[in-house]
């Protein structure tokens, strides 16, 4: 359940190219955008990158510009029977979770 903090997570001065990256070291399909403090601000996609990509931007473009920041969340303990039954009722493949502070702590994914 738990990925390496560093390698899924980009700051928020990250570019596109930056995320891509993240997300071939780490294996999983999005790159978690955190501040200096890892309050976590948004998430980036392939498929938001796909689509940046299609509207001219170019992978040099900020990654904070296309992330989303209305994402789900998952605080810490939360049991991983509710996890899955966030992740698949959503159709998503990993939860962020996060303190009170909404600074990230792990990842928890649906397939690793």
């Amino acid at each position: 359940m738990t990925k390496d903090l560093n390698v899924i997570c980009v700051p928020q001065s990250a570019t596109i190219k930056d995320a891509m990256e993240s997300m071939h070291k780490s294996g999983i399909r999005s790159a978690f955008v955190v501040d200096e403090n890892k309050k976590l601000l948004g998430v980036v996609t392939d498929g938001d990158i796909r689509r940046a990509l299609l509207s001219g931007k170019n992978l040099e473009s900020s990654a904070a510009e296309i992330m989303v920041t209305n994402l789900i969340t998952a605080i810490k303990d939360t049991p991983t029977s509710q996890l899955l039954e966030i992740m698949t009722e959503k159709s998503i493949y990993q939860i962020p979770i996060v303190n009170p502070d909404n600074i990230m702590t792990d990842v928890a994914l649906l397939i690793e």
